[in-house]
């Protein structure tokens, strides 16, 4: 058969063919139900379109078997094919007619399976009864006698069943007075593209012509005849292209996934790799990488330009997937399959920050190293957790990382190693900033007596603590001696497991370790709303990030080589010098006018006394003069002062005034307390 447009009753009719066969390296009959109805959708739309564009299907990609040259093997276009085939056979069957000769000759089906033996003898018992049994037209495939249980277990016989009782129910939204008409246009008017593959004489110019109009094929399926047109061997590399497809759909997700997102998004990470290594600029890498380009899915021109190093890409990202310490540091990170599963948008970004610089390493160096390889996976992964720098507009940064593997891989032919990115650090202080410039210095130069394998270790269970999220400068800059500038690992050691023996949860109880860090300093941030003074002293991410740290840091020094449990023993030393300092009366205390100092005053009577002012993980404190609650003040500028959830929650009842009244209402009381902290 001719490469050419055909209708698609002269293309199953062709002289030229007795079948069409799925070959064995095919992978299964995969189409699911919105596959199906959106196919069928689109021809029913034509149908009642009246006269207009007709109907077009695509390409289809087969050769003729040498040893039979009326055979042709399928090389693409088989669940358009098959799916077709079915709905032919049912639309006949409806009319209540044998198969024409162009579906079923002699008992020779137009298409067959030979993915299987099973697969072909149903499908073959199905043609035939439908043929034999027009009448039949509601008959159950599981009641009939050539229907056998073990074909509970083949996933192409299982969606030929379900597709085909779809199709079925389909057709009873066309009219019977409008079936036959149906069919003539099923026949006459749906349009495809045949593409001979043995033939690269105007194949590609005849392919770009059909696919500027009529309905856009699947990414993948486009850019096949570009990369098949220019080559000598392409019953080899079209086979070679099935089973880069066939990976994709062993690697999919569910069963409801679309095999062919996984190809398409690939084909789109090459191109972004390939755009970045010809020097395209940033904007334009990041708009086609986010989807703010007009174009959408990889293009050929921005692909590689030959057959065999897309193929280099696609071995070097089935490496990838295939390594099991590398899937498995994605997945415990994100999710199964990581690598594989296309990302909803909103994650799609991060996923090709933390994959394409990896995938342009390994193509460009070959490296197949695994522990190596993880070390760059580990890097761009925690810098794509950096909030505040690269994670806040992670795809800008996104050319820029793919660029800096790019250099760097043609930089070395050997001895491949992370912390080579020292040396690219000029310019590009987003990507290696001091903190990274840090951490990658003393894993080239580990502490002595140590091994770098126990220093990444530590450092890298420190970058996951879920308020770190890969950022533990808050530690490594306690750990450097300003004088000498040399990092202390023992100090940071000892800081590391204070830290990490305070904060085991997100939902821990902080309210001791907050009286802490009050007497240590002022580790409250202002938050909203900001109409009145309003603050969070347990706003960890950002305490750890910014000035307000120091408490903490003193806190933790305090607990190098202490239990945990002496929080309280250096509340109550702390306190003691504090108080004895300056706050000889009662009177001293309620002339306090500084708010922090305030908050600190009756953190510290609440401590001794109630332990009300943090309950329940309330950890936000404001100061408001907007309403009169009564006569609730303790300070001589009489500001209220709240616990800010319940202030919210049950009005005035949040006020620490009158919550702690019995103590602050009683000097007495608070002369108690008072010789209480100054005597320890």
């Amino acid at each position: 058969m001719r490469t050419g447009k055909y209708q698609l009753g002269s293309f199953l009719e062709n002289n030229s063919v007795d079948q069409f066969v799925v070959p064995e390296i095919q992978r299964d009959y995969v189409w699911g139900i919105n596959d199906l109805s959106d196919f069928l959708a689109y021809i029913k739309e034509g149908f009642q379109g009246g006269e207009g564009e007709r109907p077009y299907i695509g390409f289809i990609y087969a050769y003729s078997y040498q040893a039979a040259p009326r055979k042709y093997i399928l090389i693409d276009g088989q669940q358009r094919m098959t799916t077709v085939f079915l709905l032919l056979i049912l639309c006949y069957m409806r009319a209540g007619k044998q198969l024409p000769r162009f579906l079923l000759d002699s008992g020779t089906m137009k298409l067959d399976y030979k993915v299987r033996e099973q697969t072909h003898d149903f499908l073959r018992d199905l043609v035939a009864f439908c043929d034999s049994r027009p009448e039949l037209y509601n008959f159950v495939i599981e009641d009939q006698y050539w229907y056998h249980t073990s074909y509970e277990n083949d996933r192409t016989i299982a969606n030929l069943i379900k597709n085909f009782e779809f199709i079925r129910t389909w057709l009873s939204g066309i009219s019977m007075e409008d079936h036959s008409k149906f069919v003539a246009f099923l026949e006459d008017e749906v349009e495809l593209s045949y593409f001979d593959i043995r033939e690269s004489e105007q194949g590609e110019d005849l392919y770009l012509y059909m696919n500027s109009r009529g309905r856009p094929l699947v990414t993948n399926e486009t850019l096949k005849a570009f990369f098949l047109a220019p080559c000598g061997d392409k019953n080899a590399k079209g086979a070679q292209w099935e089973s880069w497809q066939d990976f994709f759909w062993q690697h999919k997700k569910s069963d409801s996934e679309n095999a062919d997102a996984g190809f398409n998004d690939f084909l789109r990470m090459v191109q972004i790799i390939t755009m970045a290594g010809r020097g395209d600029s940033n904007e334009v890498i990041a708009n086609f990488a986010s989807g703010k380009s007009e174009i959408k899915e990889a293009t050929f021109e921005d692909l590689p330009n030959d057959f065999d190093a897309l193929s280099a890409y696609f071995e070097s990202f089935k490496w990838m997937v295939e390594q099991p310490d590398i899937a498995a540091f994605y997945s415990g990170y994100e999710s199964p399959g990581y690598l594989t599963s296309p990302k909803p948008a909103e994650r799609r970004q991060l996923f090709y920050f933390t994959v394409l610089p990896i995938l342009a390493f390994i193509n460009f160096t070959g490296c197949r190293d695994v522990e190596t390889v993880l070390r760059f996976i580990r890097f761009f992964y925690n810098l794509s957790r950096k909030s505040q720098t690269v994670g806040k507009d992670i795809s800008s940064n996104l050319p820029m990382a793919t660029k800096l593997m790019i250099e760097y891989s043609g930089s070395k032919t050997d001895g491949f190693d992370v912390t080579d990115l020292t040396g690219y650090a000029s310019q590009r202080t987003r990507l290696i900033n001091e903190e990274e410039l840090m951490k990658l210095k003393i894993f080239n130069n580990p502490p002595e007596g140590m091994e770098r394998e126990a220093v990444e270790e530590i450092f890298w269970v420190a970058e996951d603590h879920w308020i770190f999220q890969g950022e533990i400068e808050f530690l490594l800059n306690a750990s450097m001696d300003k004088k000498s500038m040399t990092f202390s690992f023992p100090f940071f050691e000892k800081s590391w497991n204070v830290f990490r023996e305070i904060f085991q949860s997100e939902h821990g109880e902080y309210k001791q370790l907050l009286t802490a860090l009050i007497l240590h300093g002022n580790p409250s941030i202002q938050v909203s709303p900001y109409y009145y003074q309003n603050y969070d002293y347990a706003y960890w991410y950002w305490i750890v990030r910014s000035y307000r740290k120091e408490s903490l840091l003193q806190v933790i020094r305090k607990l190098h080589d202490r239990p945990l449990t002496d929080l309280d023993v250096i509340i109550r030393e702390r306190a003691k010098v504090i108080f004895s300092a300056h706050y000889s009366s009662v009177e001293d205390l309620k002339r306090e006018s500084v708010f922090s100092q305030q908050v600190m005053i009756l953190a510290l009577i609440d401590y001794f006394t109630l332990g009300l002012m943090f309950e329940k993980g309330i950890y936000t404190v404001s100061k408001d003069v907007r309403f009169n609650y009564g006569n609730h003040t303790f300070f001589d500028d009489k500001f209220q002062i709240f616990n800010v959830k319940r202030y919210i929650s049950d009005g005035g009842s949040g006020n620490l005034m009158h919550l702690m009244k019995p103590i602050l209402g009683n000097d007495e009381n608070l002369e108690a307390v008072l010789w209480l902290i100054k005597n320890g």
